[in-house]
């Protein structure tokens, strides 16, 4: 019963991030775990929150990693997400964290050009 109510408690903070995202961008296709196939990998990768608009002639693909953790983002957690931000070929990457990042996750993500949020 314990292990269901956390799986529960992660499907919401998806579901909840996933909604956030259609509500500012209500033109776009969001969907919560999405898989898309890795350009290096090749193997279908599990993406917690993809958001696909077309700009133009190119379709944009971000893809967000839902961390809903007790504790902050560790760089090794970004540095998971980086590889696979760059596997699926996303034009952004994006961490949200339930409880914020180290120092070393921050500086980390920003040097990669994350985007980095913490939802409350």
């Amino acid at each position: 019963m314990g292990r269901f109510m956390i799986t529960q408690k992660w499907k919401k903070f998806e579901r909840l991030v996933a909604k956030v995202q259609q509500d500012l961008s209500p033109q776009a296709i969001v969907t919560a775990n999405d898989k898309i196939e890795g350009k290096i990998t090749g193997t279908k990768r599990q993406i917690d929150v993809s958001i696909r608009q077309r700009v133009g002639q190119y379709e944009m693909l971000i893809a967000i990693e839902c961390k809903d953790l007790s504790v902050p983002v560790d760089v090794k957690d970004v540095e998971g997400a980086i590889g696979l931000f760059q596997d699926i070929g996303a034009n952004n990457g994006v961490i949200v964290s339930a409880s914020g990042f180290t120092a070393t996750a921050k500086t980390r993500g920003e040097n990669a050009r994350l985007a980095l949020y913490r939802l409350v």
